[in-house]
């Protein structure tokens, strides 16, 4: 995960007053560890994650990993040996694909040949069909040409392909063959049209030539005749076989998608470095105690209204233009041309955008969370990168939730205000087979947290989320052969380095030199921005640089804080109860 800009609380700030709020009171982080019989805490888990969403809450799972111990054989086989089986599963749908590709080729390398042959006589038919009907001298001549280009082809294949295979033992009979006798033989053959005798034949050759030729013509017109009905029929059926077989390889890919989904959502702790030294504090012995681990981090966001702040929820919402939602003008160019092929609705004929109760949403603070999420190892190593329309998707997802009520809301619609309550739950759940048959579950949640967050943090959250639906949809590609790794080592889809490797080939689209003066451009003024904030060169004489609230002793302090201090202890008094902790409420008032 990202780190993201906050306030009140970094020094120098990374958010400026009345730019966004990002803060965790102090009284609002605790840790907590509750105990129970096997499943048990389980059962803990899954009721909170039904109240959240019942008190309006959205809810992500964000981080997971699973350790389990060789010791417990049961549960090792459930879990990690399912990822062994799943990961054979894999390998033998990869070798089917393949197989299937190297099929293909081999199909396409005949279909290209018929489908040349069938060219020629389509062209053939297509002159013809002229000749018929065409008064234009100019078309007429045209179609001739046509029709004796393609002949002479399908000549040319007679003599290669047909013709020299009639030699007799001793008797050399091919044109090839006697072109030593009549040197000219070859090309004069090439010039007839359809004589059958030697008497038709115009050309200026001797008798015994000219009985050859006709009789080499007759042949090739019986041979044009059965070699058109066989082109037609293995070319039709060339064609059906290449389709199913393409058909069969995306279909492949398809069967493989979600043994692969299913592959990766079994995260194994010890594939992380920064797990794997965990093992070794951990008391627990894995090569001598039946046990398991399995951690997760789950965030959940909802927003409130504050006092004198913003009215109660509305049904229609205005619009404003792309531009004022704080998009570039290449970014509306770009994304009317993505609604153009996708078929999706962003940006109505006029510009226009549903409004969010702050604009410009996509502000500085979303953009330095996008460029983080860009350049963070995590995401860099699976070739995921946040795109305008990742922008304009994120605003629509937080839109919608505006607008209606997702299944297991509990009917709590979203005030229509940019401010948020959000929660960081991290959990780490330990399961314990003892020898003496007792089973223990334990859930260890490691620093429960409420913030305050504004309409541009969560959009970042937003961005940060469908970030990692992309690494699950990049490392199924990069299985299945349609991502690789270019010399730099990042991931990229194989079409983007096969224009990077040969752009004259592939049409790689160069940069203009105007999208080259705007990107310098802009390097320079980040440069300047940079300079300025390092030596503190701030317009601090102004009260806010926003438009969201900045004052910290008073609003922030005295009404924003006391909504999230009620979403901890609320949640805290959920699990006490639900754990019987003594003195507990189970109370829930959100």
């Amino acid at each position: 995960m990202i780190e993201y800009p906050r306030y009140p609380a970094d020094f120098p700030p990374k958010m400026r007053p009345g730019e966004g709020v990002n803060s965790n009171p102090n009284d609002q982080n605790e840790t907590l560890v509750y105990s129970a019989p096997l499943g048990g805490c389980t059962k803990v888990y899954y009721s909170l994650m039904v109240w959240l969403g019942t008190w309006g809450f959205q809810t992500f799972k964000v981080e997971e990993s699973i350790f389990v111990s060789p010791v417990n054989k049961n549960y090792y086989e459930i879990v990690l040996g399912e990822k062994e089986r799943l990961a054979q599963q894999i390998k033998t749908g990869l070798t089917s694909i393949a197989q299937a590709y190297a099929d293909l080729e081999l199909i396409l390398h005949d279909l290209r040949k018929y489908k040349e042959y069938v060219r020629l006589f389509n062209e053939i038919e297509e002159a013809e069909n002229i000749l018929k009907k065409e008064k234009d001298e100019k078309k007429i001549e045209e179609a001739k040409n046509k029709k004796i280009k393609a002949l002479q082809t399908l000549r040319s294949i007679f003599i290669d392909q047909v013709d020299v295979h009639t030699d007799l033992p001793n008797v050399p009979i091919a044109l090839r063959s006697i072109a030593s006798r009549w040197p000219t033989i070859i090309s004069d053959f090439m010039k007839l049209d359809n004589e059958s005798k030697p008497e038709e034949i115009k050309l200026d050759v001797s008798y015994a030539e000219k009985v050859v030729l006709a009789t080499k013509n007759k042949l090739f017109w019986s041979w044009l005749e059965m070699f058109k009905n066989t082109v037609k029929q293995r070319y039709e059926r060339l064609k059906e076989l290449a389709v199913a077989r393409e058909n069969s390889v995306r279909e492949y890919k398809e069967m493989l998608k979600p043994i692969a989904a299913r592959y990766k959502m079994i995260n194994d702790m010890l594939s992380f470095p920064e797990k794997r030294g965990r093992m070794y504090v951990h008391v627990f012995r894995p090569e001598a105690q039946a046990f398991s681990i399995d951690t997760m981090t789950v965030w959940a966001w909802k927003p409130f209204a504050p006092e004198e702040k913003w009215k109660a929820s509305r049904q229609q919402f205005d619009k404003v233009p792309a531009k004022q939602a704080g998009f570039t003008d290449e970014e509306i160019e770009e994304i009317k041309k993505i609604q153009k092929e996708k078929g999706k609705k962003y940006v109505d004929e006029n510009g226009m955008v549903e409004a969010l109760p702050i604009e410009p949403s996509i502000d500085g603070i979303v953009r330095e969370i996008v460029r983080k999420i860009n350049e963070d190892s995590e995401y860099k190593k699976f070739g995921v990168k946040i795109t305008t329309e990742d922008l304009f998707e994120a605003r629509k997802r937080l839109l919608e939730r505006y607008r209606k009520l997702p299944e297991g809301s509990g009917g709590v619609i979203w005030p229509f205000s940019p401010y948020f309550v959000f929660v960081e739950i991290p959990m780490r759940r330990t399961c314990l087979l003892l020898p003496d048959g007792t089973q223990l579950e334990s859930l260890a949640i490691e620093n429960l947290r409420t913030y305050v967050k504004t309409q541009n943090i969560i959009i970042g959250h937003i961005l940060e989320v469908m970030a990692r639906e992309k690494i699950l949809e990049n490392y199924i590609g990069q299985l299945l052969g349609e991502f690789g790794i270019d010399k730099e080592g990042k991931v990229k889809k194989v079409e983007e380095m096969l224009k990077e490797e040969f752009p004259y080939i592939y049409g790689e689209v160069k940069k203009t030199t105007e999208t080259k003066e705007k990107e310098k451009k802009a390097g320079v003024l980040d440069f300047l921005k940079k300079i300025m904030d390092y030596f503190g060169i701030q317009l601090t004489f102004l009260r806010s640089y926003g438009p969201y609230e900045f004052n910290v002793a008073y609003r922030l302090a005295k009404h924003y804080f006391k909504f999230s201090g009620e979403v901890f202890k609320q949640i805290k008094s959920f699990l006490d109860s639900s754990f019987q902790v003594p003195g507990a409420s189970a109370e829930v008032k959100i």
